[in-house]
């Protein structure tokens, strides 16, 4: 995609959303659109992120050395491993976009094997001292289990990835190929339809979550649009609210993130339970989650 106004997944026109994008950097991507028909949110241009931008850490503006990303991203990692413990044990994970290792680290104390994706190469080092087994693309993997179905995986899981992808169809078609029939494929993104967006209307945090690395943003109704269209899949929905109350406020108050940890005493978890189950059902949870279940032996775009 290059500049346009038409949606990737269904062709229908697009409308422009409030926001700004986030970018340090000089790009020709300068609207955030969402289509009118399924949803899809998607920005205007994509020609900044180039073939080599992960691979080469063009990502994030601060880089954190690996202990400290792993502290960042810890409470996600335990959350993720607390959801999926039952159906990695004993099983062969391929984790797509393993970022810093920490899921994997966590992971492979219950799994048969456990195998990452990352083509980011600035910590590919640590993962073979750690014995991680670390490819730096969904190809060079295929290629060495020769695509054979006898060594794919039983569960691949992808956490924050599928929003950076120029082709996200495509994408969640080479997940379900790494997979035996019967295997499950977890994708996790964020929610276009986040209350801060949808019910809040917070500008500061539409200024914010809008980011040049965030080509497209789904809601439940464009991905399920989206897994539609693929033959020999079933999916479901698990609302995830990562953020409570106090950020929700913060953000309100203050037009600034971080407010889970500086006003965290407003955090209770039973009042963010509850807030949570409010959000989702009104679909405005900040985190989609999914569950996609193979059920033959090659997934393709139904015709």
């Amino acid at each position: 995609m290059t500049d346009n106004l038409n949606c990737m997944l269904c062709g229908s026109i697009s409308f422009q959303r409030k926001g700004k994008i986030r970018t340090n950097r000089k790009i020709l991507a300068n609207k955030v659109l969402e289509c009118s028909h399924c949803g899809l949110v998607f920005l205007n241009n994509d020609t900044h992120i180039s073939e080599h931008h992960y691979e080469q850490s063009l990502m994030h503006d601060t880089v954190l050395d690996l202990a400290e990303s792993r502290l960042e991203t810890k409470v996600d990692d335990l959350r993720r491993l607390s959801m999926l413990e039952s159906e990695i044990k004993d099983k062969n994970l391929v984790e797509i976009g393993s970022g810093n290792g920490g899921f994997l680290t966590l992971a492979k104390h219950l799994v048969k094997s456990a195998v990452g994706v990352e083509p980011e190469k600035k910590h590919h080092d640590n993962f073979n001292s750690e014995n991680l087994k670390v490819y730096s693309s969904i190809n060079e993997y295929a290629n060495s289990i020769n695509n054979s179905i006898e060594y794919r995986a039983d569960v691949v899981a992808s956490f924050h990835v599928i929003e950076h992808v120029k082709n996200p169809l495509d994408f969640l078609l080479q997940m379900l190929s790494l997979l035996k029939p019967n295997g499950k494929a977890f994708v996790e993104t964020p929610n276009s339809n986040d209350a801060l967006i949808k019910l809040y209307d917070s500008s500061a945090f539409q200024d914010f979550t809008y980011w040049d690395n965030h080509l497209v943003l789904f809601n439940k109704e464009s991905i399920e649009h989206m897994v539609k269209k693929i033959s020999g899949v079933t999916f479901r929905s698990i609302p995830v609210q990562r953020y409570g109350i106090a950020n929700h406020l913060y953000w309100l108050a203050n037009g600034k993130p971080g407010g889970h940890k500086k006003w965290n005493f407003l955090d209770n978890t039973s009042m963010n339970k509850q807030y949570q189950e409010l959000l989702a059902d009104q679909n405005m949870n900040d985190t989609l989650f999914y569950e996609f279940t193979k059920i033959s032996s090659e997934c393709k775009v139904a015709q």
